[in-house]
């Protein structure tokens, strides 16, 4: 589904492959059948294995997908506003984290004009060999620490600590299932390589284990810390308690720190992660590690409260959608964290419409109005 920007010209990549329907509203009934497995299961079927690259050519008019009657028909309009915000929810939420990004930088980088390349000095002193951590982008955010006009602080001052996420064998949560589709008392389970670049959890998985579950609390920062290094996503409130593996860090203030110091931070190292920093100071192969003992002499800036409020309203609004309704000047009013809640919710209940269909089962729409 595209979206356009605020520009003109755009011109189609030859892998993409532009499709026409008798009328508008076919489009989000038939977009909702391409996302979903029953689609994509058929294409990988029909598509040649053991190339190099796979190639399904125009196979995928050969697929099936549910035909469209009575039943179907009177749900074109609720599909087409639960794909509609699942799309806007993630280019609001990228638009939000980019704002946030600008604040702190503009409050807080400075670049480094008298950079030089690391003495042997600076190589004992460091005990680190990889050129990554002394590159101009490591060099300018130390300069950048140095110069803060309010001070700087580690993770214990600022009242943080640090743990592992979840330990998902059968020895510490006994018999655990896992699923793709909602369930009543089940945690959602996110693995930190599932956390998009956009803020937003790419794909929902949901827990259910015998032995009680310690879920992440509101607060709490879930920090990717190996593979794909510096992904983050902050907890504003228990509504799905969230767990994580345990390559995921958790990085979880004492009851004295307010939710904005937990956002400020997170949106710290998220700045961190798309500058590149954390690209050059991970060790290791395969995307890298930034485990726990890697934070011993990680210091942070004491940001002030109107760039933390700023950041924060920008992650955390508070505001409500209605997943029924489709509306840029609603959602614009949200935060990053409601704007995944959002994605999350719509893409369940559109997850509800298409089992149904596909078991011939479909609904009046008021049904799905409401769903728990």
């Amino acid at each position: 589904m595209f979206l356009k920007e605020n520009r003109k010209d755009y011109v189609l990549s030859s892998g993409v492959v532009r499709l026409n329907f008798r009328r508008p509203s076919f489009k989000y009934y038939c977009l909702a059948f391409l996302r979903d497995e029953y689609f994509l299961k058929q294409l990988d079927a029909k598509t040649p294995k053991g190339s190099t690259i796979r190639h399904a050519g125009s196979k995928f008019l050969d697929c099936f997908i549910p035909d469209i009657g009575e039943k179907e028909e009177n749900l074109l309009p609720l599909m087409e506003a639960l794909l509609k915000n699942i799309s806007y929810s993630e280019r609001v939420s990228y638009q939000r984290l980019c704002e946030a990004n600008k604040a702190i930088e503009l409050d807080f980088f400075q670049v480094d004009e008298t950079y030089a390349s690391p003495s042997v000095n600076s190589l004992v002193e460091h005990l680190r060999l990889d050129a990554g951590y002394y590159s101009k982008t490591v060099n300018n955010v130390q300069h950048s620490l140095e110069h803060y006009k309010n001070g700087v602080w580690s993770l214990h001052e600022a009242g943080f600590s640090m743990k592992r996420g979840t330990n998902l064998q059968k020895r510490d949560l006994g018999r655990s299932i896992q699923s793709d589709t909602f369930r009543k008392n089940y945690h959602l389970l996110v693995y930190p390589s599932d956390i998009s670049d956009n803020g937003y959890i790419l794909k929902e998985t949901y827990l259910g284990a015998r032995n009680s579950v310690s879920y992440m609390k509101s607060g709490d920062i879930l920090f990717s810390a190996e593979g794909t290094v510096g992904k983050v996503f902050i907890i504003c409130d228990e509504s799905l308690k969230f767990v994580t593996n345990i390559h995921g860090l958790v990085i979880s203030p004492d009851k004295k720190t307010n939710l904005n110091d937990s956002i400020i931070l997170g949106q710290y190292l998220h700045y961190l992660r798309s500058i590149g920093y954390f690209d050059k100071v991970s060790v290791g192969g395969q995307g890298g590690s930034y485990a726990v003992n890697y934070w011993e002499n990680f210091i942070f800036p004491k940001f002030g409260d109107d760039v933390k409020k700023r950041v924060a309203k920008l992650y955390h609004s508070g505001a409500i959608l209605n997943p029924t309704q489709f509306s840029v000047e609603e959602l614009g009013k949200a935060g990053v964290f409601e704007l995944n809640k959002f994605r999350i919710e719509c893409n369940e209940i559109l997850k509800r419409i298409l089992e149904d269909i596909k078991n011939n089962k479909a609904k009046d729409p008021a049904f799905y109005f409401n769903l728990d």
